[in-house]
């Protein structure tokens, strides 16, 4: 089972609310790095750009999209105004888990195409779809439109 905060489903990536006076950013990640990254935020320490750069590295659009990599993560991230460009890498500075507007795994997208469709939303609800429980990507969608739905 998901933990709680795994199992929210943000709004599409790109539709997140960003506050007044911040731009939005992205930052896209293997989804294995999820759980520290959630706990501890983006660490420029631990980030891997170009030889002898250091920091966090943005972006303005994500470089991959989102719902076609199973195992990459996007996370939204909130910069003030003054700080960012159409990419942008924050030298040696920490981005706490307070500046993220949302986390995206690649089984929301799952979840959303699930949802959409009255037929596979039946079909899931139903038990059609349980034999790809195991999925890493597939499982935890089913899982979810199951427990939004009481259907589990």
């Amino acid at each position: 089972m998901l933990s709680h905060e795994q199992f929210d489903l943000p709004p599409p990536v790109g539709e997140s609310a960003v506050p007044e006076g911040q731009d939005r950013y992205y930052h896209q990640t293997h989804v294995e790095n999820l759980p520290a990254i959630r706990e501890q935020g983006l660490l420029a320490s631990r980030s891997q750009v170009r030889e002898g750069e250091s920091g966090v590295h943005l972006s303005r659009e994500p470089w991959n999209d989102p719902s076609q990599h199973e195992h990459v993560a996007t996370i939204e991230v909130a910069i003030p105004h003054h700080e960012g460009g159409p990419s942008h890498r924050i030298e040696g500075e920490d981005i706490h888990p307070s500046r993220f507007l949302a986390v995206h795994e690649p089984w929301h997208h799952k979840a959303r195409l699930l949802l959409s469709d009255p037929r596979h939303l039946r079909n899931t609800l139903d038990g059609k779809n349980d034999s790809a429980l195991g999925d890493p990507v597939w499982g935890p969608a089913i899982r979810y439109v199951k427990q939004l739905h009481g259907a589990s």
